[in-house]
């Protein structure tokens, strides 16, 4: 579908309007939404630093779509595990980027750890990807509690 910048932001009014700001459980996207978000990561991933701060920015306030894109996170994990294809893990790690751990950062970074170990498990080596994702990881976050706990349980 490859949706431009304008048509992203045109959408986020109604995106965030069909989301719960409830933080109190992860929202992963409707099966009608999927696609949107999918296509929300890949032009993030694939766009210049100005297009990419328009984004972010007119997500500032909008809590719903943050939980949703958290929820994505856990959503890329799965089907990680799944489909042991990188392209979850990239989809993953993007949604992380434009959330920006804008919400709870326990949440955020018990997800990031689930992606991690989902990698992993998918036998992918996802330190590489981690360390690109500078904006959304934290550095070292593999030597992470939350991570070393799930890696060896």
């Amino acid at each position: 579908m490859n949706l431009t910048l304008d048509e992203i932001l045109q959408k986020i009014p109604d995106m965030e309007n069909k989301s719960s700001e409830s933080t109190l459980v992860y929202h992963s996207p409707d099966e009608d939404d999927l696609d949107f978000y999918i296509e929300l990561c890949e032009f993030f991933r694939n766009s210049d630093d100005l297009s990419q701060q328009k984004v972010f920015d007119c997500l500032s306030e909008k809590k719903g779509i943050l939980n949703t894109l958290l929820g994505m996170i856990f959503e890329s994990a799965e089907n990680l595990k799944k489909e042991k294809d990188v392209f979850w893990l990239k989809t993953g790690l993007t949604a992380a980027e434009i959330n920006g751990n804008r919400l709870d950062p326990r949440d955020f970074l018990l997800a990031l750890a689930e992606l991690y170990v989902s990698a992993i498990k998918a036998g992918i080596n996802p330190d590489s990807f981690f360390d690109a994702a500078k904006k959304a990881v934290p550095k070292n976050f593999k030597d992470y509690p939350v991570v070393k706990n799930r890696v060896g349980g």
